[in-house]
C-alpha cells in the first residue's frame, strides 16, 4: 500500500510537472505576442505593486504607450475594452498569466543596455588609454575596441541623448580677453548721453553691476562672482540665482587639462581656477573662492569630455556620472495669431461688413441729425482751447513717433487723410474731464447728415480721455463742409491742400502751422485768430466711426456747414482714390471702388440728440467791418499826339488831319469852357 501511495504520488508529480511545463510554453507565446503590441494596464498595476520595484522599468519600456502613461496620471484604473479582449486577459486566463515573467523579461532588456553602456566605457577607456604597448596582440586589441566603440556608439544613439538638465551651479569668476572685444560685447546706449559698456578689472574679469543693488540671499558673494550654471558643455551665467536674464554662454569644446587647479589672489583673496576654450578658440578661465566647488565643476567637464584626470580620480568621496539618460524630445508648438474684427477693413461697402462693436453696437456713429428745433435745447457748452502747432516738431514725442526737427506729417492711415500730434489742443467738459486732441481725420464727403442732407467733406478732431476715469473716452469735433467755389479755406491752405499724400506715396510734410479754429475762415480773411470762435452745434453719445468703432464717445457736429472751394475738395478725392495699375501681362486694372471713406448713417436706437445755440446764450456774431459802397473803375484811354509840319500840304500819316492853331494850343478848348461858363 505504501508502495502504491508512493507511485501514485510519483504519477501526480510527473503530470504536474508536464502540465506546468506546458503552460510555460503557452505563457512564453504569449508573452512574445504581447510584447508586439502596447502594454496594457493591468500589466502596469501588476508591476507596479511588485516588491522588487520592476515599476520603473515597466513605465520607460518603449513599448509601453503614452496613452496608457497619460490614463495612469489621470487615475483611470480600467483598460480599454479593446486592450482587455485582445491580450486574453478575461476570468480566468486572468489569473494563469504570470505577470512576473513578464517583468522579468522587461527588466532583462534593460540589464541589456546597461551592460552594452557598461562594455561601451570600457571600450571607450581602452581605445584612450595612452599606456598601451605597441606589441601586434596589443595593437589587434586596440583595433577590437576601436570598431566595438563605433558599433556601440551607433547601438547606443537609439537610447541616449544629450540631456538639457542642470548638472551643477554656484558661485564662479569669469575671466576672459573676449570681454574687451568691442564687435561681441558692443557699448548699449540707454539714454541720449549715457553709454554702457562690460565692466573688467586689470585682469579681464567681468564685474557684476548687480552686486551693489542686490540684497539677502540673491546678492553674489563678491563684486567678480556671477551664478554659473553647467548643462551638457554649456555654461551659463546669471547675475545671480534669481536672474532668469542669461548674461551669456560659453559653449566649451577643450578643457585645458591639468594635475591641478591653480591658485591667484584677486582683490587680496585666493582663488582656485582653471581653463577652457570656446567652439571659437577664444580662452575663457573659471575660478572660484571655494576649492572643492571648483574642482567639483572641473570633475563634470572631464567626466563629460572623457578626460582622465588624476585628481578627480582620487576624489573617492564624490562619483561623477556622464550625465547622458534617456529623454522625450519636447516638441515646441507655435500658435497662429487668431484672427481679429475688422482685419484689411476698408470702405467698400462703406461700413456694412464690418465685425464684432461696429455691427453690435447700439451707440454708433454716424447719425442723421434733426433740426434744431427738434432737437433738445442744451445751454452746456465745453471749454475748446487749441495751440497753434509748428510745422517743425520742437520736442521728441514720448512714443517716439515724432522726433526734434522732424517735419510734421500728413499721412493716410486707415483709408482717410489723418495728421497726427500728441496735442493739437484740448476740450474740457462741464465735470473737469479732459480730452486732449491728437488726431485730424478728413472724410469725403460727409459722415454726418443735417436732416437728411449729406454734405460733402467733413473734418474730425480726435480727442482721448487723460484724466482719472476717461483714459478709455474719446470726444469727436466735426465740422462739415459744403461745396462753394472760389471759397479757400485757411485751415485747407496752411496744410497744402495742392500737395497731398496717395495711396503710393502715403505721406507728405508739412509746411505751414496747424491752428485748428482757422477752419471756420477762409483764406482772404486778414484779422488774427487766437482761439476757437463760438458756433451752434450737435451733441449725442455715438462711438469712432472707424474700427473698432468704440463706444462711450461724446460727439460734437457743428450745425452751420462750413463753404469750401470745389478745387479742394477734388484734391481730397484723389488724395483716397485707389489708382489704376498694369498687370503682369500688361493689362489695365482699374478700381470700381470710389474715392469716398464715409460711414453709412447708423440708427439712433432712441438716443437723446441735444442742440447748443451759440447766439441765444452767448450773443449773436461780432459784425464785420462795412466795406464802402463805391468802386473804383479803369478806361482805356487814347492819347493825342500834335505835332507841326513846315509845309502846307499834309503828312500824309494814318489817321493825321490838319487843325487850326487854336486847338493845337488849347485856346479853342479853353474859350468853349468860358463860353459856358457864361452862359
Amino acid at each position: 500500500m505504501k508502495f502504491i501511495n508512493n507511485k501514485s504520488l510519483s504519477i501526480l508529480l510527473t503530470l504536474s510537472l508536464m502540465i506546468n511545463i506546458c503552460f510555460s510554453i503557452k505563457t512564453e507565446s504569449k508573452i512574445k505576442n504581447h510584447l508586439k503590441r502596447e502594454t496594457s494596464i493591468m500589466e502596469y498595476f501588476n508591476n507596479f505593486f511588485r516588491e522588487d520595484n520592476l515599476s520603473q522599468n515597466i513605465y520607460d519600456a518603449p513599448n509601453f504607450s503614452n496613452n496608457y502613461k497619460k490614463k495612469f496620471s489621470n487615475n483611470i484604473r480600467l483598460a480599454s475594452n479593446d486592450e482587455y479582449i485582445n491580450s486574453n486577459f478575461q476570468n480566468e486566463n486572468l489569473k494563469k498569466f504570470n505577470f512576473k515573467e513578464l517583468s522579468r523579461k522587461f527588466k532583462n532588456e534593460n540589464y541589456n543596455r546597461n551592460y552594452d553602456k557598461n562594455r561601451h566605457n570600457k571600450a571607450m577607456d581602452l581605445s584612450e588609454n595612452k599606456n598601451y604597448s605597441t606589441s601586434p596582440s596589443e595593437n589587434k586589441n586596440k583595433t577590437e575596441a576601436n570598431d566595438l566603440k563605433k558599433h556601440l556608439k551607433k547601438k547606443l544613439k537609439k537610447h541616449f541623448k544629450k540631456t538639457t538638465e542642470l548638472i551643477t551651479a554656484n558661485w564662479f569668476m569669469i575671466s576672459s580677453s573676449v570681454f574687451l572685444n568691442s564687435e561681441k560685447y558692443p557699448p548699449i546706449q540707454i539714454d541720449s548721453n549715457i553709454m554702457v559698456k562690460i565692466q573688467t578689472d586689470e585682469n579681464n574679469f567681468r564685474i557684476n553691476n548687480a552686486f551693489e543693488n542686490s540684497e539677502g540671499t540673491d546678492k553674489p558673494i563678491s563684486k567678480k562672482s556671477f551664478w554659473l550654471r553647467l548643462s551638457d558643455l554649456n555654461l551659463y551665467y546669471s547675475s545671480s540665482k534669481c536672474d532668469l536674464n542669461v548674461l551669456g554662454v560659453i559653449s566649451i569644446s577643450h578643457l585645458i587639462s591639468t594635475s591641478s587647479l591653480s591658485t591667484e589672489f584677486s582683490d587680496g583673496v585666493k582663488i582656485f581656477c582653471f581653463k577652457v576654450s570656446d567652439k571659437s578658440d577664444e580662452l575663457w578661465k573659471i575660478c572660484g573662492l571655494v576649492e572643492d566647488t571648483v574642482k567639483d565643476l572641473y570633475c563634470h567637464l572631464n567626466v563629460i569630455m572623457h578626460s582622465n584626470e588624476k585628481f578627480c580620480k582620487s576624489k573617492k568621496d564624490k562619483t561623477y556620472k556622464h550625465p547622458h539618460k534617456q529623454i522625450i524630445q519636447p516638441l515646441i508648438i507655435f500658435p497662429k495669431p487668431s484672427r481679429q474684427c475688422n482685419e484689411n477693413w476698408n470702405y467698400a461697402q462703406k461700413g456694412k461688413d464690418w465685425e464684432c462693436d461696429c455691427i453690435e453696437g447700439k451707440e454708433q456713429s454716424p447719425i442723421d441729425l434733426p433740426k434744431h428745433d427738434e432737437a433738445i435745447d442744451s445751454p452746456i457748452s465745453p471749454l475748446f482751447h487749441y495751440f497753434r502747432v509748428k510745422a517743425k516738431i520742437e520736442y521728441d514725442t514720448v512714443d517716439g513717433l515724432l522726433r526734434e526737427g522732424d517735419n510734421l506729417k500728413i499721412q493716410i492711415i486707415q483709408n482717410s487723410l489723418r495728421i497726427i500730434h500728441p496735442n493739437f489742443g484740448k476740450i474740457i467738459t462741464v465735470d473737469g474731464s479732459v480730452y486732449k486732441a491728437e488726431e485730424i481725420v478728413m472724410h469725403t464727403p460727409s459722415e454726418h447728415t443735417l436732416n437728411g442732407k449729406n454734405y460733402d467733406a467733413e473734418l474730425q478732431v480726435i480727442h482721448y480721455g487723460q484724466s482719472k476715469g476717461d483714459i478709455a473716452k474719446q470726444i469727436i469735433l466735426s465740422f462739415l463742409f459744403e461745396n462753394t467755389p472760389g471759397e479757400y479755406n485757411k485751415f485747407f491752405e496752411s496744410i497744402d491742400a495742392f500737395n497731398l499724400p496717395n495711396v503710393i506715396s502715403k505721406e507728405r510734410s508739412l509746411c505751414g502751422d496747424v491752428f485748428i479754429p482757422e477752419v471756420f475762415y477762409s483764406s482772404e480773411e486778414k484779422e488774427e485768430i487766437t482761439s476757437l470762435k463760438k458756433f451752434s452745434f450737435f451733441t449725442y453719445q455715438g462711438s469712432l466711426t472707424t474700427p473698432p468703432c468704440t463706444e462711450n464717445t461724446i460727439m460734437y457736429v457743428a450745425s452751420k456747414p462750413i463753404p469750401l472751394s470745389s478745387t479742394t475738395l477734388r484734391l481730397m478725392q484723389e488724395a483716397i482714390r485707389i489708382p489704376d495699375y498694369q498687370d503682369e501681362k500688361n493689362n489695365l486694372i482699374s478700381s470700381d471702388i470710389p474715392p469716398e471713406n464715409n460711414r453709412v448713417i447708423k440708427e439712433r436706437n432712441g438716443r437723446p440728440v441735444f442742440y447748443f445755440d451759440h447766439e441765444k446764450y452767448c450773443g449773436p456774431d461780432q459784425p464785420k467791418k462795412k466795406e464802402e459802397n463805391g468802386h473804383y473803375e479803369k478806361i482805356k484811354v487814347k492819347k493825342n499826339n500834335i505835332f507841326y509840319v513846315n509845309d502846307n500840304r499834309p503828312s500824309g500819316l494814318p489817321e493825321a488831319f490838319v487843325i487850326s492853331k487854336d486847338e493845337a494850343f488849347g485856346n479853342d478848348f479853353i474859350n468853349k469852357i468860358k463860353q459856358n461858363f457864361i452862359k
